[in-house]
């Protein structure tokens, strides 16, 4: 009698199967190129945006230094010392002078302006990466914005990026070819957002440090007009016309000097000294709005920063992501430097 006996069952195959599933699994992500290409798109305009806005309102240091020189002279005082400090201003010091304390702002400034460049440029490479194979550019577009991180840090005192942060590696095994580019756009898109994360309490720091003394910059330029005008340099006619045009009246030039003519004596007297003191008034009120626009930029910027690095880690997750925040600065941001614009022509 022959027994039949059921060959041993050679799993081996399902094994192999299992493997390459759980590696091909552990490889997949659900990232959307397509978001990814609108994130890329919108950090690119914000970052300009935000460089250029530097440009377009940090005027008032080089206005105040120059102002001081101006009326020291006319309030009998000494010569302000503000000339540029020698040799390299340790900017996270106490004790800082005046002057120091411009030169660390300007410096700040400039090198903010430079980090949102390479900003720009590495979002300008992110989006070329949801396309084709743009590694190496966001690879170098990260060590370069790595290396502005630093200096900006450097300017505020601050330390800079942490050693080892991420780059698009090429290592890709176990990984189907359909997800090879959304892993690299995934890695790369970590690699945006530690660095946003190492961005954003920079910016903060320097919110601190610009408005104490923007507050006291913008303010003395305020009182510098006024010094000038109190001794006989400049005419309120830009003021006088910017409010009477807003009624549909038009201003004449030199007008102002007829103000409480038809008074006398005494009378006379107290409508030019209320009449002086409006002015007066006027323009620290403007000179208040200047300095609160300014720090308005940095604080839209920072919260912009803030809603890139949290639609990177939506992404990331596999989760739709919202650019509404984003574009929702840009347009404040466009509000304030128009409004500070204004201000300017206004007082041309």
């Amino acid at each position: 009698m022959t027994i039949w006996r059921r060959r041993p069952r050679d799993d081996s195959y399902l094994i192999l199967a299992t493997t390459l599933f759980l590696a091909t699994a552990a490889g997949c992500t659900n990232i959307s190129l397509r978001d990814a290409a609108d994130l890329a798109n919108v950090g690119t305009k914000a970052a300009r945006a935000y460089a250029l806005a530097i440009l377009q309102t940090s005027g008032s240091l080089d206005q105040f230094v120059e102002a001081q020189y101006l009326t020291a002279p006319l309030q009998h005082l000494p010569e302000p010392d503000l000339a540029p400090p020698e040799g390299k201003v340790n900017c996270s010091g106490r004790d800082l002078s005046t002057g120091e304390n411009i030169e660390c702002i300007k410096e700040a400034l400039d090198a903010r302006r430079v980090m949102l460049i390479k900003l720009a440029d590495l979002y300008s490479s992110f989006g070329a990466l949801t396309s084709y194979n743009a590694q190496q550019n966001v690879n170098e577009a990260l060590t370069d914005l790595s290396g502005s991180i630093d200096q900006f840090a450097q300017a505020l005192g601050q330390p800079g990026m942490p050693a080892g942060a991420d780059v698009v590696s090429a290592d890709v095994g176990g990984v189907l070819a359909s997800q090879i580019q959304k892993r690299k756009v995934k890695r790369a898109s970590k690699a945006i957002r530690q660095r946003l994360e190492v961005i954003i309490p920079l910016i903060e720091k320097e919110r601190a440090t610009m408005e104490s003394l923007q507050r006291v910059l913008v303010q003395d330029a305020g009182v510098t007009a006024v010094v000038l005008y109190r001794n006989g340099i400049g005419a309120p006619d830009p003021i006088l016309a910017n409010n009477i045009g807003t009624f549909g009246l038009s201003y004449e030039p030199g007008s102002y000097s007829h103000a409480c003519e038809t008074l006398r004596g005494q009378g006379r007297e107290e409508c030019m000294h209320n009449f002086e003191k409006g002015i007066r008034e006027v323009v620290l009120l403007r000179a208040k709005r200047r300095a609160r626009d300014q720090v308005a930029v940095i604080d839209s910027n920072a919260a912009a920063i803030k809603a890139l690095s949290d639609a990177h880690s939506r992404m990331e997750d596999g989760q739709p992501i919202n650019l509404a925040l984003v574009t929702q600065q840009l347009m404040t941001l466009r509000t304030i430097v128009d409004d500070l614009n204004s201000s300017l022509k206004a007082n041309q």
